[in-house]
């Protein structure tokens, strides 16, 4: 019951997060999830109400899901051909800012080398969202972006199998090289293979139901599909992180080529995925910020503050340097180079991490050392590039411009469907409920306007040759929009805005065409 608690309550928050940015349009999603999380460990009542943080819960229930729906995102045959760059990514870079910062570390602050290792391995794993909330309303270099976006996905695995040779090298006193090496093979080619053949048997499972009834099922076999994938993976010993991420680009390559096959479960599966995704980014972001709070209210007086920031103004430091360097080795130009360095957040999965390894023969001391350390390379890691990326990268187009030039084409398609109606003979109170239903299409109801065709609607009920009438308005006045749209898609160079109103005129189409329909 306390989990379900807990996790209610993150859930509430991240969604009272997201409204609430749609009000701060100029401010990231994630650093107000992260003021939520925050106001969630000063509001004693409601700090009571989340049990203390559990790696593996986390893992399972937020980083898999995310991890899924974002290889589901990426074209496998993009992967094919990007190989090497994983593996360079993924691997040699994750080594190279482990052995730099790790001997940094030991060197010039004194840690013994394990400590400085393990503390070196726990910043190897980068975070896309976290990344995607500091370069928010700006633009990152394509090129650079799909790098990041590589790096996050598959380095995770890498810094796990890491973490875990440190930390066997600080209870052993010996580092087993071969050891580690076999156990990154086992657990990346295990979870390649395994997260392979779980997809292929998920899509055949699914082809043979492709003409029966089984929507519902359906949709909640995908929200599983994940956890199940992690679960099982995660109890071979090999990595649930890379079997996720595999079964999700194998499933891209179905819904490519399927997603005609059964409409609205594709269409029902997508809308589950980004909604998914959005509130759960949000509540890695209220997780964040909650247990900033609560790490600095038990660990201050603990350990040396100032010992703690200087490891990880080191950490991050290094992390700088080498990823700077990676990418100047490569050919990369100095502005690609830099924004990639700084690209390289860390966040809320850095945070399990350090957590996975409380139990792991760390002292309290150095627990503690270790926790404050990782938390202030997280801060920095965000705070250094959502200042710097203002200066050397460009401004995405301004949202209150987009804007205006949104709800101007907005006003023109709705205003083409509103003139093709007038144009048509329609009984009185038909007209009037149409007109209505165009001109909320437009944003151009008030309350009172809501009210009064609410009172109607309670009052009295159309007859079912009006209903057919109102539907058969309604669909022209859509189809003249659809036509509108088409017209200045010629000439205006929103393309996204573009297809978001076909989107849009489509989805208002199948909600009066739906059999199913029972709200209208």
């Amino acid at each position: 019951m306390e989990l379900i608690i807990s996790g209610g309550t993150i859930i509430i928050v991240a969604a009272l997060a997201s409204i609430i940015n749609e009000f701060l349009p100029r401010v990231s999603g994630s650093y107000v999830a992260i003021a939520f999380g925050i106001a969630i460990g000063f509001i004693p009542f409601l700090n009571d109400l989340v049990v203390n943080f559990n790696t593996e819960i986390f893992m399972l229930f937020v980083v898999a899901p995310l991890l899924y729906f974002e290889g589901q995102a990426t074209r496998l045959n993009l992967i094919w051909r990007q190989v090497r760059a994983i593996i360079s990514l993924a691997l040699v870079l994750a080594l190279a800012i482990t052995i730099a910062a790790g001997f940094s570390v030991h060197y010039l602050l004194g840690y013994s080398l394990p400590l400085a290792f393990i503390m070196a391995s726990l910043a190897t794993p980068t975070d896309a969202t976290a990344t995607e909330a500091v370069s928010d309303g700006l633009i990152v270099p394509e090129r650079t972006e799909h790098a990041l976006k590589l790096e996050s996905m598959f380095n995770d695995a890498s810094g796990i199998v890491l973490l875990s040779a440190t930390s066997l090298w600080l209870t052993r006193g010996h580092l087993d090289v071969q050891g580690s090496i076999m156990s990154f093979i086992v657990a990346a080619g295990g979870g390649v293979v395994f997260g392979f053949l779980f997809a292929f048997g998920m899509i055949s499972f699914r082809k043979l139901f492709t003409k029966n009834s089984t929507y519902n099922g359906q949709a909640i076999l995908y929200l599983l599909t994940p956890i199940f994938i992690y679960l099982i993976a995660e109890h071979f010993h090999m990595s649930g992180i890379i079997a996720v991420v595999m079964a999700g680009l194998v499933q891209n390559s179905e819904s490519s080529r399927s997603s005609f096959a059964h409409v609205k479960q594709f269409h029902t599966n997508l809308v589950l995925m980004n909604f998914t995704q959005a509130l759960l980014n949000s509540a890695v972001f209220v997780i964040l910020g909650l247990m900033l709070v609560r790490i600095f209210r038990a660990e201050l007086g603990l350990v040396n503050l100032s010992i703690s920031i200087a490891t990880g103004a080191l950490l991050y430091g290094i992390n700088l340097l080498v990823r700077y360097l990676y990418k100047r080795f490569k050919h990369v130009s100095h502005h690609e180079s830099l924004v990639f360095a700084l690209g390289g957040v860390r966040g809320a999965i850095t945070m399990a991490l350090v957590f996975s390894i409380e139990e792991s023969g760390l002292t309290s001391t150095q627990f503690n050392q270790v926790l404050l350390a990782e938390i202030f390379l997280i801060l920095l890691s965000m705070i250094v590039p959502t200042v710097l990326f203002r200066f050397i990268l460009p401004a995405a187009t301004p949202p209150t411009e987009a804007d205006a030039t949104r709800d101007r084409i907005r006003l023109e398609m709705v205003q083409a469907g509103r003139e093709a109606v007038k144009k048509i003979y329609l009984p009185p109170r038909v007209r009037q409920r149409v007109m209505y239903d165009l001109a909320d299409q437009a944003n151009r109801t008030s309350q009172r306007d809501f009210w009064q065709e609410w009172r109607r609607t309670s009052v009295s009920e159309l007859t079912q040759g009006e209903k057919e009438l109102e539907q058969r308005a309604l669909t022209w006045a859509l189809m003249q929009e659809w036509r509108y749209i088409d017209e200045i898609s010629q000439k205006e160079e929103l393309t996204d805005d573009i297809y978001r109103f076909y989107d849009e005129i489509t989805l208002a189409l199948s909600i009066l065409m739906d059999p199913d329909n029972k709200l209208r």
